[in-house]
């Protein structure tokens, strides 16, 4: 297989992954959770959830950015805004 062959059959398997995972959520009507009435309606339990798991709440909150933008300044960001929630929140 030539180089020119092995990044088009990358470029294949990206695109075909794409329209899988999107087939998926719609199959599996993942939308309803993406929706701001959703949030607001959960919004007493991801209250909750924080009170009781609050390390935990803060690290996710730190890791997700940096696994979708690793390289970015905002990762930065992200991390210094979680870590300040978390000491500032304290009781």
């Amino acid at each position: 297989m030539t180089v020119r062959c092995k990044k088009k059959f990358g470029k294949i398997v990206v695109v075909a992954g794409i329209i899988v995972l999107l087939v998926t959520f719609q199959l599996f009507n993942l939308t309803q959770y993406l929706s701001l009435s959703y949030l607001k309606m959960r919004q007493g339990d991801f209250a909750a959830y924080y009170e009781t798991h609050g390390l935990a709440t803060v690290g996710a909150y730190c890791l997700l950015p940096l696994e979708n933008s690793s390289t970015s300044l905002k990762c930065g960001v992200y991390i210094l805004n979680g870590l300040v929630l978390k000491f500032l929140t304290r009781t």
